[in-house]
């Protein structure tokens, strides 16, 4: 945690909060981890005294973007599974995943995820994979917010634990964590990974486990038409309908995707309080097709912005991700005021904060919130002029324009160089597998 004192001046400060308020010319107090002012430059520095002053330069400051759902350590696998619908993504990636995965792999992947995210501007994730005790911990050192946890699947995963053993492991997990400390602010999750890999039974007792500890819960469901198929004929149930069937939607619920979602259950989500993780780069790609999110946000439901693994999206870039969420549902609604830059921008923040239920603590600029910050280069030509500086994130600007990141405080990227860890080393790592990967799909 950061003790020191600073005032960020001189900047366009873009706050996501309730009214949306943008300051020109604007200022941040930051005192320790927390934003203590936020408001014009001079009235901002007189409530600090004596701290360090670092100018903006005409800069625009935002809020932390939050990855609502992927995959990091996915990055051993990025690029393996190209140009292929789900089933075939699954079909190519889970052997490779069975082959290769292990506690050293998983550090590995996740390191350079992290590298990745920080240097594209995010500070938190929600990140379902296994050896998550490994992912804490590398996200932890360099600074990035995980909201980790275990995983699970219906058979035997590649951690080598049973269904029952991973149910165990969760329980021992949960019960050690402490109560205050870094990941205070987002929790404790549980990821049953879907209802095709999952029996009823098993998705019942993964959520009263996740429940009497007051875990959240972060699953796929209805991602592509394949998947609603498969489901609906295993159990007479759409995935969705089945999951409201077993007391699985709720405010403590993320579902990610959500592509093939009727009214009905458009309806049971939002009066279950349930979120949503848009991931429209990944769903793209796949083929799998493209959510209802006018309707969803319409209905009243949170949705955050996911890029889903880097295996299935290739990269873990956000601004792509928020610019291609406001042109591709404008696209295909024919209503070019569909997914205004606003709505975007407030899903890649506080929207994801909410979903995480951190939105007291994360997702905007406000004084007592955490000071999770992103700074866009100043001088880039693209950025200019700027009429409406959320418009200009949105459709203008790209994670190469992140010059300066801090995560409660800690200024972790400097000048566009990550300051907490080796990049160098670990895109060397990442590479050194190459072989290993290759060789499993062969």
């Amino acid at each position: 945690m950061s003790s020191e004192r600073v005032v960020l001046t001189g900047g366009t400060v873009i706050t996501c909060d309730p009214t949306d308020r943008v300051i020109n010319h604007g200022a941040i107090a930051i005192e320790g981890e927390r934003i203590v002012a936020v408001g014009s430059g001079a009235e901002v520095a007189a409530l600090l005294p004596g701290a360090v002053h670092r100018p903006l330069g005409g800069a625009i400051v935002m809020p932390g973007l939050i990855n609502a759902h992927t995959h990091l350590a996915m990055t051993l696998f990025r690029g393996l599974a190209d140009d292929v619908n789900l089933e075939g993504f699954l079909a190519l990636v889970m052997p490779a995943e069975a082959a290769v995965l292990s506690s050293a792999a998983v550090r590995d992947g996740v390191a350079l995820a992290v590298a990745e995210s920080l240097l594209g501007g995010v500070t938190s994730a929600l990140d379902m994979y296994f050896w998550d005790e490994v992912a804490s911990e590398v996200a932890h050192d360099a600074g990035l917010r995980l909201a980790g946890g275990p995983a699970f699947l219906g058979g035997t995963g590649p951690e080598g634990n049973s269904f029952d053993a991973q149910v165990q492991r969760a329980r021992r997990l949960w019960a050690r964590e402490p109560a205050e400390g870094w990941h205070t602010a987002i929790g404790r999750w549980a990821h049953p990974h879907a209802t095709y890999t999952l029996a009823p039974d098993q998705l019942s007792a993964v959520a009263a486990a996740a429940r009497e500890v007051g875990a959240r819960i972060h699953t796929h469901a209805a991602e592509s038409e394949g998947e609603v198929a498969m489901v609906s004929e295993a159990h007479g149930l759409r995935p969705v309908e089945l999951l409201d069937t077993l007391g699985l939607l709720g405010a403590d619920v993320v579902l990610a995707h959500a592509v093939h979602l009727d009214d009905d259950e458009i309806a049971a989500i939002a009066r279950s309080g349930t979120s949503v993780a848009h991931c429209p780069g990944s769903n793209l790609k796949l083929g799998s097709g493209v959510a209802r999110i006018p309707e969803l946000l319409d209905a009243g439901v949170t949705v955050g912005l996911g890029t889903d693994g880097p295996a299935s999206s290739n990269d873990l870039d956000l601004f792509a991700t928020m610019r291609l969420a406001a042109l591709i549902h404008k696209g295909v609604s024919g209503d070019a005021s569909v997914m205004t830059a606003h709505q975007v921008l407030r899903a890649a923040t506080i929207g994801g904060a909410t979903l995480l239920g951190a939105g007291d603590e994360l997702g905007s600029i406000e004084p007592g919130k955490l000071a999770d910050l992103v700074v866009l280069d100043p001088g880039a030509p693209h950025l200019t002029p700027t009429y409406d500086p959320v418009g200009t994130v949105v459709y203008a600007a790209g994670r190469g324009d992140v010059t300066d990141v801090w995560v409660g405080g800690r200024r972790v990227v400097a000048d566009r160089a990550l300051l907490t860890m080796d990049v160098a080393a670990a895109r060397a790592a990442v590479s050194a597998r190459r072989p290993e990967v290759l060789a499993a799909i062969r």
